[in-house]
C-alpha cells in the first residue's frame, strides 16, 4: 500500500519526491552518462510528466521516475537509477512499485505501459518481477525495444492496445 507524506510516496529504504532544482540538475548531468544512454536513451515524446526524484532514507539521491504520457486509458512510466552502488539491490524494484501503485490508485488508466532498448536486461528483469509483460517488440528511432505492460486487473496480463 502506497503510503505518503505530503507529496511524497514512502517506501522501506527509500521514498520519490517532487524534484527540486538540484536534484534536476543532477538528472541532466547523468542523462549525460553514455553506459546510461546506451541502455536507455532518451527517445520518444513525452508529455504531462510527473517526476519524482528516487532518495534513500538516509538522503542519497540516486535516481529518477515519472508518469508520463497519460492517453485517456494508459500511462507510461520510466524509472532511472544512475548511482551504480545502488543497482542490483532492489532499489529500483522498490521505486517501480511504489509508482505503479501511485498511478493506479490516482487515476483511472487500466494499464501501464514502458518502452525498453533490447538491451537493457537489468530493467527488463526489473518490470517483470513487478508484473509487466512483454506485449510488442520494434524499433524506435534506431533501437530495438520492448514494450511491456501491466494491467490494473492482475498485474500480470498482457494487452496489445496502445
Amino acid at each position: 500500500m502506497v503510503t505518503s507524506r505530503g507529496n511524497e510516496l514512502i517506501g522501506e529504504r527509500i521514498f520519490l519526491r517532487d524534484q527540486t532544482l538540484e536534484d534536476a540538475a543532477r538528472v541532466t548531468a547523468n542523462f549525460k552518462d553514455p553506459e546510461l544512454i546506451a541502455v536507455d536513451p532518451p527517445i520518444g515524446e513525452v508529455h504531462g510528466q510527473k517526476p519524482y526524484s528516487i532518495v534513500t532514507n538516509d538522503g542519497i539521491h540516486i535516481g529518477v521516475t515519472s508518469a508520463y504520457n497519460f492517453r485517456g486509458v494508459d500511462v507510461e512510466l520510466g524509472i532511472r537509477i544512475w548511482n551504480r552502488d545502488y543497482w542490483d539491490k532492489g532499489y529500483g524494484t522498490e521505486a517501480l512499485n511504489l509508482l505503479t501503485e501511485w498511478v493506479f490508485k490516482a487515476s483511472s488508466v487500466e494499464g501501464i505501459i514502458v518502452k525498453l532498448v533490447e538491451s537493457n536486461t537489468r530493467a527488463i528483469k526489473c518490470y517483470k518481477k513487478c508484473g509487466f509483460t512483454e506485449y510488442a517488440r520494434g524499433s524506435l528511432e534506431g533501437y530495438s525495444m520492448i514494450w511491456m505492460k501491466k494491467l490494473r486487473s492482475t498485474g500480470n496480463e498482457s494487452n496489445t492496445r496502445r
